[in-house]
This record gives structure tokens, sequence and C-alpha cells, in this order.
């Protein structure tokens, strides 16, 4: 038999699910094939390893630790529920607040004071004062 066959049939031969035929005839080939053999052991050991961890600890009152977890992380949720609404609310009371301190604090500015004429722009006399007086220097 070829070893890709044996493979296959490994897990079948460790759990006895082969028929006396097939069984005699992988054991035969194990016995030969020192990969087969290592492959099986190695198996066989997991298998060993598999049946001493399957063993489950029995914990008791299943259903009243989940219930009574179910309660306290209901009771965060609860408690988180109104964070947004809060942070929402201090956040308009800032906004309203800063308005209010702003339009008591700045006193508006008198635009009519600071407007110029197109006459005032082309108006070069205060100009030509100052550069006769620097040149009369």
């Amino acid at each position: 038999m070829k070893c890709k066959s044996i493979e296959k049939k490994l897990v079948f031969y460790l759990e006895g699910g082969l028929s006396d035929a097939e069984h005699q005839s992988v054991s035969q080939h194990i016995e030969l094939c020192a990969d087969c053999a290592a492959k099986a052991e190695y198996l066989r050991s997991s298998f060993q390893w598999l049946e001493t961890e399957k063993t489950t600890e029995v914990r008791p009152f299943l259903y009243t630790r989940i219930k009574s977890r179910m309660a306290t992380e209901n009771r965060k949720i609860y408690r988180w529920a109104f964070a947004p609404l809060a942070f929402a609310s201090v956040l308009v009371v800032g906004l309203v607040v800063g308005t209010l301190v702003a339009q008591v604090t700045i006193q508006p500015t008198t635009v009519q004071s600071q407007e110029l004429t197109v006459a005032q722009l082309f108006d070069d006399t205060q100009i030509e004062t100052i550069e006769l007086s620097l040149l009369e220097n």
C-alpha cells in the first residue's frame, strides 16, 4: 500500500473503525514504514492528550451566575446612557454663556469714523507736506 492511502486510514485504524483485513494491512505497513509509524504515534499521543483534556469541571448554578452577570451589565449600560446628553447640554450652555460674555465685553466699533471717501484716498496734500518737511531738513 502507498503511504497516502495509509495516512487517510490512520485515524480509523487508531479508533478501530477499519475492517479486519484493512486493519491488518495498515498495521503491516506501519511496521515497515518509519514515516507512517511516526505519524501514527503522533496521532496516538494527540488522542491521549485530548482524552485527558476532554474532562471538564462541573460548575453548578450556571443559570444564576449568567443572570447576575446580565443584571450588572445592564446597570453599567444605564449608568453611561445619559453621558452623551450631559455632554451636549454642557456644550450648549458653554456656547450660550460665551456668546453672552462676548456681547457684553466687546464693544461694537463705529464704522462711520473709519470710512474714507474716494476723495480722501486720492488727496496727496497730506503726503506732500510730509515730503516737503523732510526735504527742508
